[in-house]
């Protein structure tokens, strides 16, 4: 399980919209972990949503979008995590065990893995900033955003930025990754 400071979390990252809720209940070893992170998003921040909108949220084939605010999810096979702000937001869980070196690099700059505190905080940290990323601004590979300027925290957390962004008058945006024993976590604000 991964050890998150909400309130902490949302100085950090200077945003008080932000909200993070976890459950072993929404990992993917459980059948129906999806359709039950979908209802969560619905019946929590669905308040303002046409019926329309709400069938969108449930609907698995599209990424959840709300009218008032940003949604996020990830899941790996023991935990899920579901991600509100008011600002564009990504979030990544990943099982440290399922964390490939090879895939790390195949999707990073060597400067990147130099800079990173591990591969693991490398890759949800990515996985984070890309999924942040408004549609019409997302790249089409992971490979082509770049991270860095890392900051420790802690043993176990540190921020990080996005470099070279191309999205003129914007900034680069935040994000954090906390590590357990098991898991990697990460959450990227960015304010498109």
């Amino acid at each position: 399980m991964i050890h998150l400071d909400v309130e902490q979390t949302k100085m950090i990252l200077n945003c008080s919209s932000l909200e993070i809720d976890m459950s072993a209940q929404w990992g993917s070893l459980h059948a129906d972990h999806r359709s039950d992170m979908r209802r969560f998003i619905a019946q929590k921040y669905g308040f303002s949503e046409t019926p329309e909108t709400l069938e969108k949220i449930l609907d698995l084939k599209q990424v959840p979008q709300l009218k008032e605010g940003f949604v996020s999810i990830s899941h790996s096979p023991r935990l899920g995590v579901i991600g509100f702000s008011n600002s564009h937001i990504g979030v990544d869980l990943e099982s440290l065990d399922r964390i490939q070196e090879r895939v790390v690099a195949r999707v990073s700059h060597a400067r990147e893995i130099e800079a990173a505190p591990s591969h693991a905080s490398l890759w949800v940290a990515k996985e984070a900033a890309f999924k942040s990323l408004p549609r019409a601004f997302q790249p089409p590979l992971m490979s082509q955003i770049e991270l860095g300027k890392w900051n420790s925290l802690t043993s176990q957390s540190e921020t990080f930025e996005l470099l070279h962004p191309h999205f003129p008058g914007t900034s680069a945006g935040k994000g954090i990754v906390i590590r357990s024993e098991t898991h990697a976590f990460a959450i990227f604000l960015f304010p498109y």
